[in-house]
């Protein structure tokens, strides 16, 4: 099966972070989203992970955390790398995007680009493995169409699209049976 890229058979290309950080009180370890501002631009106000379009031939890990750094202060010299995950297109805004999941001992001081990120949210990863948070419901795209998707609920926001497809591979790869 053909992926529904443009008409010129071209994408833009993307790379996020999917930071985990611990959590000293309850010891289960925590992963940091944003919630995007609101604006003219695809995705915006969603939840999402730290990331963005990629820079000439930089390589897509220091994308990543280029991304992370400029959206939420994050040191990229202090995150670890623990992998990638399945690269995912993504129609809407025609990025191919490729999720990294790298670790930090400690939950970073961030420092908020206001005009692209209006907060962080910071759940524990049990909030994806409880089977309550997951449901499906109607969102409204950017392109304007109502889609029927599965979202995890977390705190106030649902999380739907490319994110939940990314956490449900993280968790996923969490399941044990």
């Amino acid at each position: 099966m053909s992926l529904p890229i443009d008409s010129k058979g071209k994408f833009r290309t993307a790379a996020v972070l999917a930071l985990i950080v611990p959590d000293e009180i309850n010891y289960f370890p925590r992963i940091v989203l944003i919630e995007r501002t609101e604006g003219p631009v695809s995705h915006s106000g969603q939840i999402s992970f730290p990331g963005g379009k990629r820079e000439g031939d930089e390589d897509l890990w220091a994308t990543a955390l280029r991304e992370a750094n400029e959206e939420l202060g994050i040191p990229a010299d202090q995150v670890m790398l623990l992998g990638s995950l399945t690269s995912l297109y993504i129609p809407p805004s025609n990025f191919m995007v490729h999720p990294f999941l790298g670790y930090m001992n400690e939950v970073p001081n961030f420092v908020l680009n206001e005009s692209e990120v209006k907060r962080v949210l910071i759940p524990s990863i049990n909030v994806f493995l409880d089977d309550k948070n997951i449901s499906l419901e109607l969102f409204k795209s950017t392109s304007g169409a109502t889609i029927h998707a599965p979202s995890f609920k977390i705190e106030d926001v649902s999380v739907w699209g490319a994110t939940a497809m990314m956490i449900s591979e993280i968790r996923a790869l969490l399941i044990t049976e």
